[in-house]
């Protein structure tokens, strides 16, 4: 606690510029300066970071410490800082240098992997990393660089003109290379043993020895292969359900916007029960433009015949009226003519 009280918290990992500048703002200088201010930090920062700061003031550290055999390693890799590197030669050998490097790793760690991940750092200080999944497992320095070659081209058509002041290579999705080994030499020497007199039986499974350990009440560790596989066909089968369920929604979308479509279709081609009413007859009539005028001239014209009518036998109580010269010799037809004309100018 003494030692703490006096460290200043920039010293402790994971507290940055900017963290160390909003802690001077709160009077927070060194981990004796926690304590005294704990009632701004859970407003100020939040649950984590007030939990973390108080570890802090109570020198209470965040790493677990365990023996590197339970260990469960989550990926192998190694990169390197150059300086400013362009050019496709020039980055196809240092990709070649880096499988090399990595080869070298995977086998004194003894995994292999099946997922390979490329880093690199632009001259810009800008980071980015391609991963591609192998479905096999991979050790070798050739394969590493046959393998990263296609993500380093991918990268070179996006970056035109691709410069570089960093690059790495990692391997995840690890399997022990150690316990293929020993099943190999113990299967060798029950083969070597199995051309003497006495018959020995085979080494046990892989299964075999877990159930014959866990029956003696020991702890044994799952195997990294079978559980990589198991992990692998979990997330296989939740990426399918999600793909279904992705698919039942939009086909369920797509029915439900066709089912609106034909409605609104069929609204559209309803005939519509609008009726007008005829000004001369009062009668309705079809709420159509063409239709309506038909009917309202043969109102108007059966009206104007009814009068024509009229006063034509009004008309014929009067005497009647002589001829004119010009059409005493006229055809009975065109007199009738004549005689409706005078009628109509009446």
């Amino acid at each position: 606690m003494t030692f703490m009280s006096t460290l200043p918290v920039r010293k402790v990992n994971g507290v940055g510029r900017v963290f160390e500048r909003e802690l001077e703002a709160c009077d927070i200088r060194t981990c004796g300066d926690i304590f005294p201010q704990r009632g701004l930090l859970r407003p100020l920062f939040g649950d984590k970071a007030c939990s973390f700061l108080l570890h802090c003031y109570c020198g209470i550290g965040r790493t677990v410490i365990c023996p590197a055999e339970e260990y469960e390693r989550k990926s192998v890799g190694t990169e390197s800082t150059f300086r400013d590197l362009s050019g496709a030669e020039k980055l196809r050998e240092k990709l070649r240098q880096t499988a090399e490097e990595l080869e070298k790793d995977l086998v004194k760690t003894h995994f292999a992997g099946k997922v390979l991940v490329l880093k690199i750092k632009l001259h810009t200080y800008e980071v980015y990393t391609r991963q591609r999944n192998l479905g096999r497992l991979v050790q070798g320095k050739d394969e590493l660089y046959t393998l990263a070659l296609p993500l380093l081209q991918a990268l070179e058509a996006e970056f035109p003109g691709l410069k570089l002041r960093l690059m790495g290579l990692r391997v995840t999705g690890l399997v022990s290379m150690k316990n293929r080994k020993e099943m190999a030499v113990d299967m060798q020497k029950w083969l070597t043993s199995s051309s003497s007199s006495t018959p020995q039986p085979p080494p046990p499974s892989p299964q075999k020895r877990k159930q014959t350990v866990d029956n003696d009440g020991g702890e044994w560790e799952v195997w990294p292969e079978e559980e990589f596989e198991r992990a692998q066909q979990a997330e296989e089968e939740e990426g399918m359900q999600l793909t279904q369920e992705l698919s039942d929604e939009l086909e369920a979308a797509e029915a439900e916007a066709a089912a609106a479509a034909v409605a609104a279709t069929n609204s559209e081609r309803e005939p519509v029960s609008e009726s007008w009413q005829c000004p001369i007859c009062a009668t309705p009539q079809p709420a159509d433009d063409t239709l309506f005028n038909q009917h309202v001239d043969f109102c108007l014209s059966k009206g104007a015949i009814r009068s024509a009518v009229k006063e034509s036998s009004a008309s014929s109580t009067l005497p009647p009226l002589a001829p004119p010269p010009q059409t005493a010799n006229a055809h009975p037809k065109k007199k009738q003519k004549l005689a409706f004309a005078r009628v109509q100018k009446r």
